[in-house]
């Protein structure tokens, strides 16, 4: 039951209990101890008392009393031992008066005390017969010889008190001591009680402290020292202090159990994904390694397109500036047929100059045939690079997405201008055969000069087509040179990214092999942390 209580309220009724006993062991002590109160008391007043009047009796009586006072008066009949003897008398009278109102006083006692006062009213009176016989001229021989007064009474008297003093103080000093034994007596039992209750109680509240506390200890000191065993709890029936630090100390060994199982699964979590990011590292570090030799050679795969890029921007330039010239002749053209339309009337007088026109058309017309080829090769070559790079770009992956869409620009303008070639080589062709005709209308004469003005009309509608069919290849140059241009300045930052990429590539190839290195650091931790772990034992 003790075991139920609180630390305080066992520690206040510990005290309260001591404080009982001694209390009640006090009061026995006490009350032990009155009878020895009560005897000494008795003992002043019987004893002590009678010892006090019997002195002051017998100093009144005696030695420097009444009788010396009586006896110096008898020899010397000085006056002055008359008062002192009255003075005597009057203070042994109230003495024994005093003795005789003793409660206990005997009746010995009160004979010796009535004896004493006998004498000594003798020696008073018999002062006064001594005064009067001085008065009356006697002598001091004379009244000693006649004044005899016998002090044996008062001396038995004397007697008597003192036996009975020595009596009393003999029983009350039985008495006394007597209770003073029983006092110590029991106080030894007091003490004794209180010392074995001290004790027993002492006892019980050291083992109901002590031993909750060495349990404690010893779980605690099994935690501590190595074994680690967390499955172990505390018996949590008491209803004290230890009863809430048990269920404390269980409560925080649970939580610690709870701990290490979920640092176990941590670690084995840790540990797994240590060794799969290790296996990722590595295959990273392959994958690094080759992109980083993909990339080398995307390197110099731009290197080279940009050679042919600027190649093709020096061709674009060269092709827009024919194209100028041959707008240019075009215009020529188209304003001498004009001029045919308007001298046809004397077509017969400028045949020849018409003629030599003629020829320097269908010289112009093959010129242009030239250019055209040209062109033609020129827009294979930039259709033919723009695939290799869309193919280069598509090696490249993500990084050369954007300039994957840039070729296929390019290779569609490439496209185009080649329709548009085609198409100006069938005009072309439509020119030469109408230079041709022309050449034959010339031969016929001037027969065929309404014919010819027919054909000059014609002639001029298919100039201006010519003419507008070389204004759309000048555009188309100029456009060409200038996607050439911004094809270039493309491919000089596709450069510029495909290096940098290179040098990301190399970064990243060192970064992947640090991850490595960490990832083996990370996986010894583990291990090591596994090993710690592993000491305790946790529960099921």
């Amino acid at each position: 039951m003790i075991n139920q209580l609180r630390i305080s309220t066992k520690i206040r009724l510990f005290i309260t209990t001591i404080l009982c006993v001694i209390f009640f062991s006090g009061l026995y002590i006490y009350k032990m101890f009155t009878p020895v109160t009560q005897s000494w008391n008795l003992y002043q007043d019987q004893v002590a008392s009678r010892q006090v009047m019997l002195m002051d009796i017998k100093a009144q009586f005696g030695y420097g009393g009444m009788i010396h006072n009586f006896k110096n008066y008898v020899l010397r009949g000085d006056d002055k031992y008359t008062s002192r003897i009255e003075k005597n008398y009057q203070a042994l009278l109230n003495d024994i008066n005093k003795y005789q109102q003793l409660s206990s006083l005997a009746t010995e006692e009160r004979q010796a005390l009535t004896a004493i006062k006998t004498v000594a009213k003798n020696y008073f009176d018999n002062s006064r017969v001594v005064q009067r016989m001085f008065t009356e001229g006697a002598t001091a021989e004379y009244i000693d010889s006649q004044v005899k007064i016998s002090d044996s009474p008062a001396l038995k008297g004397f007697e008597v008190l003192d036996k009975k003093y020595h009596e009393l103080t003999r029983d009350y000093g039985v008495v006394i001591n007597t209770t003073i034994s029983d006092g110590q007596t029991a106080t030894l039992i007091g003490l004794t009680t209180i010392a074995v209750l001290v004790i027993i109680t002492l006892t019980l509240l050291y083992r109901s402290i002590l031993d909750p506390l060495r349990t404690l200890r010893t779980t605690m000191q099994d935690i501590a020292q190595g074994k680690g065993d967390l499955s172990v709890r505390l018996n949590t029936n008491r209803k004290d202090e230890f009863g809430e630090l048990a269920a404390s100390f269980n409560t925080f060994v649970s939580s610690l159990d709870s701990l290490i199982k979920e640092q176990r699964e941590i670690i084995n979590n840790i540990k797994l994904s240590a060794d799969s990011l290790s296996d990722i590292t590595t295959k990273s570090d392959h994958s690094i390694q080759t992109q980083h030799m993909n990339t080398e050679q995307l390197v110099t795969a731009i290197d080279q397109l940009t050679a042919t890029v600027h190649h093709v921007s020096t061709n674009s330039n060269t092709a827009k500036e024919m194209a100028i010239t041959v707008s240019q002749k075009a215009h020529s053209g188209q304003h001498a047929v004009e001029n045919t339309m308007y001298q046809i009337q004397n077509i017969n007088t400028h045949l020849q100059e018409a003629s030599g026109i003629v020829m320097d058309v269908n010289r112009a017309s093959d010129n242009i045939g030239q250019v055209l080829n040209v062109i033609s090769e020129i827009a294979e070559q930039t259709n033919l690079l723009a695939l290799n790079a869309a193919i280069e770009a598509a090696r490249a992956g993500e990084s050369g997405r954007g300039f994957a869409v840039v070729a296929d620009e390019v290779r569609g303008l490439a496209q185009r201008t080649g329709t548009s070639l085609d198409d100006i080589k069938k005009i072309i062709l439509d020119l030469q055969s109408g230079v041709s005709n022309a050449v034959d209308a010339m031969s016929k004469g001037r027969s065929e000069v309404e014919e010819g003005n027919s054909v000059a009309q014609t002639a001029n509608t298919n100039i201006n087509e010519v003419v507008s069919s070389i204004n759309g290849v000048e555009e188309m140059n100029i456009q060409i040179s200038t996607a050439s241009e911004q094809q270039n300045a493309v491919v000089a930052e596709m450069n510029s990214n495909v290096h940098k990429i290179s040098e990301m590539t190399t970064a990243i190839s060192d970064d992947s092999e640090s991850i490595v290195l960490q990832s083996e650091s990370l996986a010894h931790m583990t291990s090591k942390l596994t090993t710690l772990v592993a000491k305790f034992k946790v529960s099921a």
